[in-house]
């Protein structure tokens, strides 16, 4: 029996079982385990599907495996927009990388991968692929209402993202919404919604697809549904969740932070600048030191701009260093890094490509009246020669070294993660702090 009320009991004829918070454990030919969160840990139907969550809650590894002794086949996701799937089966370290830049634009460098333009219905599900350059067709799929997928042509082609723009585990037939896992054979959630159903968008029936209005209406957080292109209802509580989580880009643009958005709009603009090189077979477009208005020319490494300047903070200088440079090393597999600058209560950063190692901290070449006040670097992809998700100890010993140049007692060296992590480092107290944003505040 159901502890929650609108959980269906059965589906075609087939009982369907659940835990006391209401989480579908079986039925439909699957078993589902679940973590503590309230998050499918491994789905069993045929074979074995074990996913992974990073700190920020979101799904990181996904691992198909044919039975328990099978290593399995691994993708990961770097956030929605980036991920790395598995190369063939007998060479599957030859992972493939599919980037979008731009919801309609998708990258897959190196052999095997096919750039594409993606056509898209009005719920933003994709219903044609066609090559970037010549136009030719990739790919075709139909969504039903609820969202089960018909490929009508081109199967090879297809990625993860699917219906409403989402990622989809075709192992599975099932729908990863974020939040939570959608079903759309039957139109419902293997798990109930947790937010008030009294807020816009939400509803009182805790399974039920954007409150069974598919076809006007879309859910692709998992938790509340809203018109196509339009943001969650409720920016209130979207932002003392983003607070909560610890995650102030978001707080900061749900704020009206400008100078977050200002910061958001040269990030995009770098990357469709790299996505545009890829497409014409050029060389990689000049690095940009601080995306902030009026600094976008190229600037010798270990030199800011003068007037480039335009962070509040060092923390809101890392994000940016780190939103851009980190996801362009995870692609290329090549490390960046720079030195953070304060002038007159302003901060700006540089960057060069490199290890910590690399970095120029010479005071002759700061411009005057700057401090140096601290470091960022990436790792680049995974490496099998050391875990690069933390800092190593050539790392520590360059930020105290770093420090021991600049005088400054609150340095801070900041990193960005293979897995899209950043964290910090003070070598003054010797602590390091992780997460999404790592104590960013």
């Amino acid at each position: 029996m159901s502890p929650h009320p609108h959980a269906p009991l059965t589906v075609n004829g087939e009982t369907q079982f659940y835990d006391n918070n209401g989480n579908l454990l079986g039925g439909g030919g699957r078993n589902i385990i679940w973590d503590g969160e309230n998050r499918p840990i491994e789905i069993r139907a045929g074979g074995i599907v074990a996913f992974v969550y990073g700190p920020d809650g979101a799904r990181l590894k996904k691992t198909v495996k044919t039975d328990s002794s099978d290593v399995g086949r691994t993708t990961l996701f770097l956030g929605p927009d980036f991920e790395r799937a598995p190369g063939p089966t007998a060479t599957p370290d030859r992972g493939q990388w599919t980037l979008y830049p731009h919801p309609d634009i998708r990258l897959q460098p190196g052999a095997g991968g096919e750039s594409a333009v993606v056509h898209r219905d009005h719920l933003a599900s994709p219903r044609r692929l066609t090559r970037a350059v010549s136009g030719t067709p990739l790919a075709a799929t139909i969504h039903r209402a609820f969202g089960e997928k018909i490929v009508v042509s081109g199967a090879a082609a297809l990625d993860t993202h699917g219906y409403i723009g989402e990622r989809e585990d075709a192992e599975l037939g099932l729908v990863y919404l974020n939040a939570r896992v959608y079903d759309p054979k039957t139109g419902r959630f293997l798990s109930p919604d947790s937010l008030d159903p009294t807020l816009p968008g939400v509803g009182t029936n805790r399974y039920a697809y954007s409150l069974n209005d598919p076809i006007n209406l879309r859910d692709p957080g998992g938790n509340e549904a809203n018109l196509p292109g339009e943001s969650p209802s409720d920016a209130t509580r979207d932002y003392e969740a983003a607070v909560a989580n610890n995650d102030p880009g978001l707080a900061s643009q749900l704020a009206g932070n400008n100078e977050w958005s200002a910061t958001q709009e040269h990030i995009f603009n770098e990357i469709n600048a790299v996505a545009q090189a890829w497409w014409a077979g050029a060389a990689l477009p000049t690095l940009h030191q601080n995306p902030v208005p009026g600094a976008t020319a190229a600037i010798p490494p270990g030199v800011v701009q003068p007037g480039g300047f335009g962070f509040s903070s060092m923390n809101l200088a890392a994000m940016a260093a780190l939103e851009i440079y980190n996801a362009k090393s995870i692609m290329f597999n090549i490390e960046f890094g720079g030195l953070f600058y304060e002038q007159k209560g302003k901060y700006g950063y540089t960057a060069v490509s490199g290890t910590i190692d690399t970095l120029d901290p010479n005071p002759a070449r700061n411009p005057a009246g700057t401090t140096m006040t601290g470091d960022w670097h990436t790792h680049g992809a995974e490496k099998a020669t050391h875990s690069v998700n933390v800092f190593s100890p050539q790392d520590i010993e360059g930020a105290h070294q770093l420090r021991g140049i600049s005088g400054y007692a609150g340095y801070t060296s900041y990193l960005g993660t293979p897995s899209a992590g950043y964290l910090t480092y003070e070598p003054g107290s010797g602590k390091p702090f992780s997460g999404r944003y790592g104590n960013l505040k």
